[in-house]
């Protein structure tokens, strides 16, 4: 049996399943949920081949002592449109901050206040998944991380978050206030101005504008 590493992941195939390399990729992308996926890196028992090249590798039968490893990376358009959400959700949070402390809160209204102040959380949610997503998956991640404020800025959000969950069960809604208008709006700005421009410029390959 012929073995095939996936993202360091480990299958076992009958060679015979498959004509070549050629043919193999798009059938994996389709098998394994690999959709809006680019091949980063493919190599043959060792050796690394260039997808885009005439190497007669690429065509010749998989044999059954075959071990092939692919990475697949999330491609960029896929990135791009993920970033134009991402930005989208950031307006639409701040948006929603406005309304919640632009209510009254009084035993009349508190239930409207909570309800606003459970989608901003459910949103900031989404948000922070979301960027972690595309972060983890732009090449060379690393030097992101030693150039921006990433880091600080998520142990801030993290510690927004904690404290406007607190001040909500405890009732305190003039510090929930202060904290979503000021703490949180100012946080989602900073990813806007500090984050992801340069996210923007490393998938600029694309010809699409935010």
């Amino acid at each position: 049996m012929a073995i095939i590493e996936i993202n360091q992941q480990s299958y076992k195939f009958g060679a015979n399943d498959f004509l070549n390399i050629k043919s193999l990729l798009p059938r994996l992308q389709k098998e394994y949920s690999l959709k809006n996926t680019d091949v980063k890196k493919i190599s043959i028992n060792g050796i690394e081949i260039d997808i885009n090249s005439e190497d007669p590798c690429l065509v010749r039968p998989i044999q059954e002592s075959d071990l092939i490893q692919i990475n697949f990376t999330r491609s960029s358009k896929h990135l791009y449109e993920m970033l134009k959400e991402i930005l989208t959700l950031i307006d639409a949070t701040q948006e929603k901050i406005t309304a919640a402390t632009n209510i009254e809160v009084n035993e009349a209204n508190n239930g409207e206040f909570d309800k606003c102040f459970e989608k901003i959380l459910d949103a900031v949610s989404i948000f922070s998944q979301s960027m972690q997503f595309l972060i983890n998956n732009i090449d060379k991640k690393e030097e992101l991380y030693a150039h921006l404020p990433i880091k600080d800025l998520r142990i801030h959000l993290l510690s927004v978050v904690k404290g406007a969950d607190g001040a909500h069960k405890q009732q305190d809604y003039i510090m929930l206030s202060d904290l979503l208008e000021y703490e949180l709006r100012d946080n989602l700005t900073k990813w806007k101005i500090l984050v992801i421009p340069t996210i923007k410029k490393r998938l600029s390959g694309v010809s699409m504008s935010i």
